[in-house]
C-alpha cells in the first residue's frame, strides 16, 4: 500500500531541503580549495618569473666566462664572479673547469651554503633558494667550464605570504559565514544521524562489534540506519567466519614452509612475507646427498582454498622425491600434477591452478628446472651481470597429463653465482598511483646488495617492495642461493 500524500511531500520536501543546504556548503568548502589553488599559481607565477630572469643572468654570466676560462686567467674569472656580489639577488656563484669534480672557485653570502657538487646544465629549487646551471660553451662549441648561480627566493616568500592571508581571509570570512547560518539546520536534520552512524561504523570498523542506531526518521537517512542496522550484523557473522577461515589458511600455509636449509654445494636463505589475507605462495627446499629439489611457485586464488592447494602440492612433490630423488624434474613435476589435477578440479571442484617451476640441483652447480612459473633470475660472480632463465611449460592442475608439456632445461651455477626464485608478489606490488614495482626495480634492489649475505639479500629486497606498496596485497616470497666455493664446503658434506 502506497504512503498517504502528504507523507510523501513531507519526505520529499525534507530532503530537497536538505540537499540544498548540503550543495551550498559544499560550494563554500569548493570556493576554498579554488582560492588555495590561486595563491598557489601566484606563488607559481612569482618563482617563474624569477626563474626566467635567473636564466638570463645565468646565460650572460656563462658568456662573460668564456674568455678567461679560454685563456685560464683566473683574475678574471674572479672579477667577473665578484661582480656578481652586487646583486642582492644573487646569494652565491660556483665555477667548474670543464671535467673538474672540485669548484675552480666562487662566493657565497653569510649563511648559504652553495652546492658543490656539479649539476647538469637546468634550473634548481628548493623553498628558499634557486639554483640555476648552465654549461660555459668555448669558441669551438666545447664546453670549457661550468657555472652555477644561487638566487634568493625571500623576496618572492613574503610576497606570496601576504598575498597568502588575504586570499585565505576573505575564503575563511566566507565559509564562516554560511557555517553559521547553516549550522543548526544542519547538525539536526544531517549530521546528528550521521554522526550515530559513523560511531556505529567505526565501533563495527575497530571493534568488530554491531552498535544497533536508532531510527527517528522517514527520510533517506532512516532508510539508511535500517539498512545500516542489517548489514552490520551480517558483517559481524560473516568476519568471525572469515576471520577461522583465515587462521586455518594461515596456520596451513606457515606450517608446511621448510625448516632445514642445509644443502649440499649451496648456501640458501628464503623468506615470506604473508600478505593480510592468507595467499598461496610456495617454495621448497628437500636436500639430497649430491644436492636438493627446489621448488617455487603460487596457488591462485587466496584463503583456505589457497592454503589446502598448496599443503596437497607440498606433501606430494616431498613424497616423490623421497621415492625417488633421482627423478627427471619433468617426470616429478606430471606426477605431482596428476595428482594435483584430481584433488583440485574433481575433489574440491574448483578450477585454481599452480604456477610451479621444480629445479634438481647437483652440488657441482649444474641445475635442471621444467614447469612455468616466473624466470629464475641468476647473477654471475665473474661478470657481474644479471641473467633471466624462462622456464616454458605449463600450469600444473590445468590439464590431467602435462608429460609433454614441461621440457626441461638446464643452467650451471659457478662458484660465487647467485640464483634467485621468487613469486609475482615483486614485481606486481603497486603502489598508491598503481604502478607496479616491476622488473627493473626488482634488479635494482638485488644488485645493491648482491655481495652481502643471503639473509640482508632477501630482507632488502622485500623491505623496497613493502615500501613501494605500503600494505602488500599478495605474498612475497623469494629464495635466494648462491653456490659454494669447494674450498667452503663441509668436509662432512
Amino acid at each position: 500500500m502506497p504512503p498517504p500524500s502528504g507523507l510523501t511531500t513531507r519526505r520529499a520536501r525534507s530532503l530537497g531541503t536538505k540537499l540544498a543546504l548540503a550543495t551550498a556548503l559544499v560550494l563554500t568548502v569548493v570556493g576554498i580549495l579554488v582560492s588555495v589553488g590561486l595563491s598557489r599559481q601566484e606563488r607559481e607565477s612569482l618563482i617563474l618569473a624569477k626563474t626566467s630572469a635567473g636564466r638570463m643572468v645565468a646565460d650572460l654570466v656563462a658568456a662573460s666566462l668564456v674568455a678567461p676560462l679560454t685563456f685560464e686567467d683566473l683574475t678574471a674569472v674572479e672579477e667577473e664572479v665578484g661582480f656578481l656580489k652586487s646583486n642582492g639577488d644573487i646569494d652565491a656563484v660556483v665555477v667548474w673547469n670543464a671535467g673538474k669534480q672540485e669548484p675552480l672557485l666562487g662566493w657565497a653570502r653569510d649563511g648559504v651554503s652553495p652546492s658543490t657538487v656539479q649539476k647538469a646544465v637546468g634550473e634548481y629549487r628548493s623553498r628558499e633558494s634557486l639554483e640555476v646551471d648552465r654549461a660555459v660553451v668555448g669558441p669551438e662549441g666545447a664546453v670549457i667550464g661550468h657555472v652555477a648561480l644561487t638566487f634568493s627566493l625571500a623576496p618572492e616568500n613574503r610576497r606570496f605570504a601576504r598575498i597568502r592571508w588575504i586570499i585565505l581571509a576573505v575564503s575563511l570570512g566566507v565559509a564562516l559565514g554560511t557555517a553559521a547560518l547553516l549550522s543548526a539546520t544542519v547538525r539536526y536534520q544531517v549530521v546528528s544521524p550521521l554522526q550515530r552512524l559513523a560511531r556505529s561504523a567505526r565501533a563495527l570498523r575497530l571493534d568488530g562489534v554491531h552498535q544497533p542506531v536508532a531510527v527517528t526518521t522517514d527520510d533517506e537517512i532512516g532508510e539508511l540506519s535500517r539498512v545500516f542496522n542489517r548489514m552490520g550484523q551480517a558483517v559481524v557473522e560473516r568476519a568471525k567466519y572469515l576471520q577461522n577461515e583465515l587462521e586455518i589458511a594461515a596456520r596451513i600455509q606457515t606450517s608446511i614452509l621448510p625448516r632445514g636449509l642445509d644443502v649440499p654445494g649451496l648456501e640458501i636463505c628464503a623468506l615470506m612475507r604473508p600478505a593480510a589475507e592468507a595467499g598461496g605462495d610456495y617454495y621448497e627446499v628437500l636436500p639430497t646427498s649430491d644436492g636438493a629439489w627446489l621448488g617455487i611457485g603460487d596457488v591462485t586464488g587466496h584463503g583456505l582454498n589457497a592454503g589446502l592447494t598448496m599443503m596437497m602440492l607440498q606433501g606430494m612433490v616431498s613424497a616423490l622425491v623421497k621415492q625417488n630423488e633421482n627423478a627427471s624434474p619433468a617426470a616429478l613435476l606430471a606426477n605431482a600434477n596428476r595428482a594435483l589435477y584430481e584433488n583440485v578440479r574433481e575433489r574440491l571442484g574448483t578450477d585454481d591452478h599452480v604456477t610451479l617451476t621444480l629445479l634438481r640441483y647437483r652440488r657441482d652447480g649444474r641445475v635442471t628446472c621444467a614447469g612455468a612459473h616466473l624466470p629464475i633470475v641468476v647473477f654471475r660472480a665473474q661478470t657481474r651481470a644479471l641473467e633471466e632463465h624462462d622456464v616454458e611449460g605449463v600450469w600444473a592442475a590445468v590439464a590431467r597429463d602435462v608429460a609433454e608439456l614441461n621440457p626441461e632445461q638446464k643452467l650451471v651455477l659457478e662458484p660465487g653465482d647467485l640464483m634467485v626464485l621468487y613469486t609475482d608478489g615483486i614485481e606486481e606490488a603497486l603502489d598508491r598511483n598503481g604502478e607496479m614495482f616491476g622488473t627493473s626495480r626488482f634488479h635494482a634492489a638485488l644488485l645493491e646488495v648482491v655481495d652481502q649475505p643471503l639473509s640482508e639479500i632477501v630482507s632488502h629486497v622485500i623491505d623496497s617492495v613493502v615500501r613501494w606498496c605500503r600494505v602488500p596485497q599478495d605474498d612475497i616470497t623469494i629464495l635466494v642461493a648462491r653456490q659454494k666455493e669447494p674450498s667452503l664446503e663441509s668436509p662432512h658434506a
